[in-house]
């Protein structure tokens, strides 16, 4: 240790920094080393002294570059935010994008041409690369919508095989173009609009995800509760495949522009709900159908068939007191005929029923909705009104239906295409099958009536 003359001891180090910052030479801090240090060698000590003084210099270097970093790097800092705050009012640089506008045929406009998006480009290549056999490409393209669909399936825990096999020419559906199909449906087909679709399509059934449920209180912690879980009436429900044709020149297909897919979704979701509303309605397993719509259903309620030419207004009564106290949701269905029929009806002063029908085409009997299902035929027989055999095409009756159609579940399955290039071969067209399934059934609680129907005879 080494005494300095404010009285205090120092290592060697730092009594020679001590000394250094006091303003001593390198000789005068080797003198006073001297004079405290055993070391006889005085070479020796010097050269501590230059070591000591040179690490002294060393740190004062390093220290002073930290600092200049320091400092550059928050003027660095500083001019960034400086520079962010000032582009916060400036409109970003883009790329000149030319307008592209044509005519449409459709509005009468001229109007921005529409660009092609991802999926209906995958459905317009898979359309090109088929016709023209180069099917590495055609896979490559499923491929990539597959796995798009197999992603978003599992964000939503859905797990489903996909129909794509594009060494038969099935292709499965973007999401983006199936729910423009879907969409095509829904705004198309009232029947779809108001049928309760929260069901689960898995394995070729349909399982409602909820029905009624009823609730009760009880006496206390030690009583059974008074009531029990409905239930349900077949709540698992059978599906069958359907589908649709469309025919398209090849010319167009060779265009491979948005229009050839616009017409695929407006064709495929024009057949999805003529096909709801058909087999929704009036389905029958005794005329080789699938399953039963709701007209035929098993817990459809008759009330009792009278001539169309005897309608009245008490029919809406009849048919809403056909059915069971736990239906709130009510609607009547009926075909064009049928429904002008009722719109029109006489009072018995001369009057009409409905006053506004002929100004709106509006009827509420008792401010319940009254929808038109054209697709419901005329040649109708129905048991459950007349007694006779049920038939959608060997009778010669209407209907009138009354129904809580939120009790009315239909499913549909993934969408698929397939095509076929031999099929109207000589009119250089090439037909597009959409495949997919459906199932629909009435499922209500065991006993109660969601449906009623009166046959209305023509004869």
């Amino acid at each position: 240790m080494f005494k300095h003359t404010d009285g205090k001891e120092y290592s060697l180090a730092d009594y020679i920094k001590l000394l250094k910052e006091e303003g001593n030479s390198t000789a005068e801090i080797s003198a006073l080393v001297g004079k405290q240090d055993d070391n006889d060698d005085i070479k020796e000590t010097i050269e501590t002294v230059k070591k000591e003084l040179k690490a002294i210099e060393i740190q004062k270097t390093v220290e002073a570059d930290e600092a200049k970093s320091a400092k550059d790097d928050e003027f660095s800092k500083a001019v960034k935010e400086a520079v962010k705050e000032e582009m916060k009012g400036l409109e970003p640089v883009r790329e000149e994008v030319k307008e592209i506008k044509r005519f449409n045929v459709l509005t009468g406009k001229h109007e921005d041409y529409k660009k092609m998006s991802e999926s209906k480009k995958a459905i317009a290549d898979c359309l090109y690369h088929s016709l023209n056999n180069d099917m590495a490409s055609v896979k490559a393209v499923q491929k990539d919508v597959d796995a798009e669909i197999q992603k978003e399936y599992k964000q939503l825990g859905i797990k489903t095989a996909l129909y794509s096999n594009t060494g038969s020419g099935a292709y499965t559906v973007p999401t983006e173009v199936n729910d423009e199909i879907a969409v095509s449906r829904y705004n198309q087909s009232e029947m779809y609009q108001r049928a309760n679709k929260q069901a689960i399509l898995y394995n070729d059934k349909v399982y409602p995800v909820c029905a009624d449920m009823t609730f009760a209180t009880r006496t206390n912690e030690n009583t059974a509760w008074a009531d029990k879980t409905p239930v349900l009436e077949n709540p698992t429900i059978e599906t069958t495949e359907y589908g649709g044709l469309a025919l398209m020149s090849r010319r167009l297909v060779e265009i491979r522009s948005p229009e050839i897919v616009d017409m695929l979704v407006a064709a495929a979701g024009s057949a999805d709900a003529k096909f709801i509303d058909t087999t929704a309605a009036f389905s029958v397993t005794t005329d080789a159908d699938d399953f039963n719509g709701i007209i035929f259903d098993s817990l459809t309620g008759g009330v009792t068939s009278k001539a169309l030419t005897a309608i009245s207004e008490d029919d809406f009564i009849n048919l809403i007191n056909g059915l069971s106290d736990n239906v709130d949701d009510i609607t009547f269905i009926a075909n064009r005929k049928v429904r002008m029929k009722y719109g029109n009806l006489d009072t018995e002063n001369g009057g009409k029923v409905f006053r506004d029908f002929m100004s709106n085409g509006q009827i509420a009997p008792m401010g319940y909705d009254f929808i038109e299902n054209r697709k419901i035929p005329s040649t109708l027989t129905i048991n459950a009104s007349s007694g006779n055999t049920n038939t959608r095409a060997g009778g010669n009756s209407d209907c009138l239906v009354c129904a809580d159609l939120s009790k009315l579940y239909i499913a549909t399955g993934l969408m698929r295409i397939d095509y076929s290039e031999h099929y109207k071969f000589a009119e250089d067209q090439v037909a597009w099958k959409f495949v997919n399934r459906i199932g629909t059934d009435v499922v209500t609680d065991s006993g109660n009536v969601a449906a009623t129907v009166i046959e209305l005879t023509n004869s």
